[in-house]
């Protein structure tokens, strides 16, 4: 039980951490990139679908 109490506290301090950066100078360009990455992942999942739907000719 002691171990799990541990994880938990471990998980929550990565997460402060993993938002610490928006206190920094850093944060408009995070933000930037995970905008970019959101895009991308938004284009291979539209390209996918094309892939796969099959073409009638």
């Amino acid at each position: 039980l002691s171990e799990l109490a541990e994880v938990k506290e471990n998980q929550s301090d990565a997460n402060r951490k993993a938002l610490e950066y928006k206190r920094t100078s850093l944060a408009p360009f995070v933000e930037t990139f995970e905008s970019f990455v959101q895009s991308v992942v938004k284009e291979g999942a539209v390209h996918e679908k094309v892939k796969s739907e099959p073409m009638d000719f």
